[in-house]
């Protein structure tokens, strides 16, 4: 997968339209699961809500840790998610293969860089 999104500039950080939200939009945000109508959870992770919906934002499963903190991937809810260390639920995407190192690495660094919105 990593091909297809591109690989983050170390010296800049991941983007998030150029890509985080490629992965988001291919594994996240797709009917049943995160998209636009009836996203699970409430979650919308389409293009134009992923970042507000996440930043700074309580998780459903877990209130005390935010969906994304930036700068903190540790203290990041989507990152326990993604990876399957997280204390409640399930690992996503649901049902389906996990997210590759390098998507993981990605978010991370996006996460790490203080979640920016380019």
């Amino acid at each position: 997968y990593a091909a297809d999104f591109g690989e983050p500039d170390p010296d800049s950080g991941a983007t998030f339209s150029g890509h985080v939200v490629p992965i988001l939009e291919a594994r996240c945000a797709t009917a049943g699961c995160h998209g636009e109508l009836a996203p699970a959870a409430g979650l919308d992770l389409t293009r134009d809500h992923a970042r507000d919906n996440l930043i700074e934002i309580p998780s459903t499963q877990n209130p005390d840790i935010p969906l994304v903190t930036p700068g903190n991937p540790t203290n990041s809810y989507l990152m326990t998610k993604l990876t399957g260390d997280g204390f409640a639920g399930q690992r996503m995407p649901l049902g389906a293969a996990a997210l590759s190192q390098a998507e993981l690495d990605i978010v991370r660094l996006w996460i790490s860089y203080g979640a920016p919105d380019d």
